[in-house]
């Protein structure tokens, strides 16, 4: 019962901060959505935990205390492992791992996209509102609201008294997520393809004119401007192949793996993004695929902000010079 209360407050609150309408509380928002839904994952599965030896050994299913450890503390383990229990479907999980690291750039590393936050957070409150719904969780009973104060907007019009209290816990855990997916209001992404098609385009302008600019600063300048991009992303490559500490700053091991078997076909598939994005009918298809494009494109897009940072602190440091500084 006091998981539910702690969930349903989490998104009753998420909910309440994103109608604020600002920056600010979108993020916190954002944060209670995805610790609501951390929960509601975490219920699910160590629901699914065999809880003895002869157990596990029956359903083949002998975890080491390891194996179980790292589903109960890592997001990404709980999801592979309901994945792998076919309780959570690929797109779901997809965009819930896209979620979720969203939530880890805003609250970690303060990084915030105002154009995408919104849609996120109702996504989000959405997503976290249909595991509520469809993976099991811990029964609740109810007797007084007195014991559960942060379900009483869930059971506002209910007596308090035991017998309907008690009738109405039964479906408590549906009645919490209809009301929070109502309060995401995802039927106001209707135009959620365009807002991600617009974004995912700024984002791949942006990108090249970056490439454009560092091919102004390392390219020949006797060649045609196509010609010099496409030696600056040769140059990109050779970079992230060797593994230059300065050029590669910021990305992972497997980032700088991706960076370094870009072909020509990956960078049309990052181009074509918008079209994909416009295409698919449910937003949590159109989220997938926009989770699809930033997964292509954050690796080159980390790679040529970085190295454009090196080229301007060395054109300050020949300013410098030349001023006799």
């Amino acid at each position: 019962m006091d998981r539910l209360e702690r969930v349903a407050v989490q998104l009753w609150e998420a909910a309440r901060f994103l109608d604020e309408g600002t920056v600010a509380y979108q993020r916190l928002a954002l944060d209670l959505a995805d610790g609501a839904a951390e929960s509601v994952l975490y219920s699910a599965c160590i629901e699914r935990f065999p809880f003895t030896r002869l157990s596990r050994m029956v359903e083949g299913k002998d975890f080491t205390f390891q194996e179980r450890g790292r589903i109960e503390r890592l997001f990404e383990e709980k999801l592979a492992y309901l994945e792998a229990e076919e309780k959570l479907d690929a797109t779901t999980g997809r965009v819930l791992r896209r979620l979720h690291a969203y939530r880890n750039g805003t609250h970690h590393r303060d990084e915030v996209r105002p154009t995408t936050l919104d849609s996120a957070v109702r996504l989000y409150l959405y997503l976290a509102a249909q595991l509520l719904d469809d993976l099991p969780t811990i029964a609740v009973k109810v007797t007084s609201l007195d014991e559960v104060p942060g379900l009483r907007p869930f059971l506002a019009e209910i007596e308090d008294s035991p017998r309907l209290l008690l009738e109405a816990s039964l479906s408590l855990r549906g009645q919490v997520a209809e009301t929070i997916r109502a309060r995401a209001n995802l039927e106001s992404l209707s135009e959620l393809q365009e807002e991600l098609a617009r974004h995912s385009v700024q984002r791949w302008k942006e990108v090249v004119a970056g490439l454009h600019y560092l091919a102004s600063y390392f390219g020949p300048a006797d060649v045609t401007s196509d010609e010099r991009l496409g030696r600056i992303i040769e140059l990109v490559i050779d970079l992230a192949k060797t593994g230059d500490e300065h050029a590669t700053h910021g990305l992972t091991a497997r980032q700088r793996r991706q960076v370094a078997s870009l072909s020509g076909s990956d960078l049309g598939r990052m181009r074509e993004a918008p079209t994909r994005i416009q295409a698919q009918e449910r937003p949590l298809d159109a989220f997938a695929a926009f989770a699809d494009f930033e997964d292509d494109l954050e690796p080159l897009e980390t790679m040529v902000r970085t190295m454009g940072y090196e080229v301007e602190r060395a054109e300050t440091l020949k300013d410098e010079e030349r001023r006799g500084k």
